[in-house]
């Protein structure tokens, strides 16, 4: 599955092609994309806590809304969720919906600027594409298009269904692809791009430390930061 899903990963664009193909105009397909992640969204909040904190909610909701004003396709919608895990993670559904755990928003010290990097990040890989494509190389998209408003958890998306979905790992050229769009979007949002940087300094200190396996379920099919930060040198170069 691991090398079926790299597979992918190298045929950017294939699920979009089959969406827009389906669907018919650009417009229908991310409405067509936006109702899949919506059903996978509304089953995932239903499996897993969330983090109520109202001051990480408005940073998110602020922050959010701030990355999704610079995009160009503004029929794009995003939704930004909290979870409450006891892991630093963060989680681009197709469609436009976003998860982030708590642990993360204090890995970043609640830096927004850190904070609009992850989440443009995450932004990244639905516009892109790397969200839909993920589906399909798991076999998850009749998974998930079959699950019906009235089901309920228990006849919904399993754990383990879940878990494969949460856990998949994007190729390195869509990872190092993100990185760019997190970093031009947050500067045009008006952020500071060096947070891109300090989030990757960040990082690497923490990975020495004791705490280092906290990172790993997010961070493990990353590229290493010597080659995420070269790439983000493309950005500071132009």
């Amino acid at each position: 599955m691991d090398a079926l899903f790299r597979k992918a990963g190298r045929t950017y664009g294939t699920a979009r092609w089959v969406f827009k193909s389906l669907a018919g105009t650009e417009e229908e397909a991310i409405e067509a994309e936006y109702a899949l992640g919506a059903n996978l969204a509304r089953e995932i909040l239903a499996q897993l806590p969330v983090d109520n904190d109202p001051a990480k909610a408005e940073t998110i909701r602020n922050t959010g809304e701030r990355l999704t004003e610079r995009l160009r396709q503004k029929q794009r919608r995003f939704n930004f969720y909290i979870l409450n895990t006891p892991e630093i993670n963060a989680f681009a559904l197709p469609g436009g919906f976003i998860l982030i755990t708590g642990l993360l928003l204090d890995f970043c010290e609640m830096n927004e600027a850190e904070i609009a990097f992850v989440l443009g990040h995450e932004m990244g890989h639905v516009v892109k594409g790397h969200a839909l494509d993920r589906m399909v190389a798991n076999s998850l998209i009749g998974v998930v298009a079959n699950l019906g408003p009235g089901r309920g958890v228990a006849g919904g998306l399993a754990r383990k269904t879940l878990a494969k979905l949460l856990y998949s790992t994007y190729s390195q050229d869509q990872e190092l692809e993100a990185d760019l769009f997190g970093v031009r979007i947050i500067d045009a949002a008006g952020y500071n791009p060096k947070a891109a940087v300090s989030f990757m300094q960040r990082l690497k200190a923490r990975r020495q430390d004791t705490n280092a396996s906290k990172l790993e379920k997010y961070f493990s099919s990353h590229p290493e930061h010597a080659a995420r930060l070269e790439n983000l040198g493309q950005f500071f170069a132009s």
